[in-house]
């Protein structure tokens, strides 16, 4: 796996984290996520919102944690 997820560049703001602008919120109604420019997950709670975070990468890159699903020899992430 590459910490840039899907092989992309990395999109980072200050401190090396993604602007807030640039996060995608997810939720089902009982859990909620927040998916950066690499498509890595890099926040969420679950089983509902006042759970503690799994992944906590938003909060802290070094140990924080993400989910990143990425393809073996795929090209750049290309924006239609």
């Amino acid at each position: 796996m590459s910490g840039r997820g899907a092989g992309g560049p990395a999109v980072t703001g200050a401190g090396g984290y993604p602007p807030l602008g640039e996060l995608a919120f997810l939720s089902d109604c009982g859990t909620a996520a927040l998916m950066g420019p690499d498509a890595a997950v890099k926040w969420m709670c679950a089983p509902r919102y006042d759970a503690p975070s799994v992944f906590a990468r938003l909060l802290d890159r070094r140990v924080g944690g993400a989910w990143e699903l990425t393809v073996e020899g795929a090209g750049a992430p290309r924006r239609w």
